[in-house]
């Protein structure tokens, strides 16, 4: 999409600044072969995040926390700078995502954000949409997020 027509885009949502703007989530898929792999790469990424392990979901809002993070890691998100690591846990097997935002014009991010069931903190998200064929017509449909940042509310 064009600038001048994510503009348009902006405009029609309303008094929000810069919802949409052109960028693309790049993405780098690997397997690791076991938790203590996934923990491993975590813990030498750092960042700040948050992890669900069997025992707890906890947010991490320092490169050193990460050592609490239990040794079978289910999933965890982590961002530093542009660039965010996800884990996946399925079926046993252990997926690390690697992904790094562009300013691409062949793509178009989106800012997203959620707030924590305790209402303590925010957690700030890019969505990514591409443009797929669906039905005989174009439609940018969502294919990716990262993590980008974790904000205090002050609702503590």
């Amino acid at each position: 999409m064009s600038n001048q027509g994510l503009t348009v885009l902006n405009r029609m949502i309303g008094p929000k600044t810069q919802v949409y703007r052109p960028g693309v989530l790049q993405r780098v898929v690997r397997q690791v072969a076991d938790a203590e792999e996934a923990r491993r790469q975590l813990l030498t990424f750092g960042g700040r995040g948050w992890f669900q392990d069997v025992t707890s979901c906890r947010l991490v809002l320092s490169g050193e926390e990460w050592q609490g993070a239990g040794a079978t890691i289910l999933q965890a998100e982590a961002v530093k700078g542009n660039q965010s690591l996800h884990v996946r846990n399925t079926d046993g097997r252990w997926e690390i995502i690697s992904l790094t935002e562009t300013d691409d014009p062949a793509g178009i991010l989106r800012s997203e954000s959620f707030v924590s069931t305790d209402e303590r903190w925010r957690l700030l998200y890019t969505v990514s949409y591409s443009l797929e064929a669906m039905d005989g017509h174009d439609e940018w449909r969502p294919y990716a997020y990262r993590l980008c940042d974790i904000e205090e509310t002050h609702h503590a």
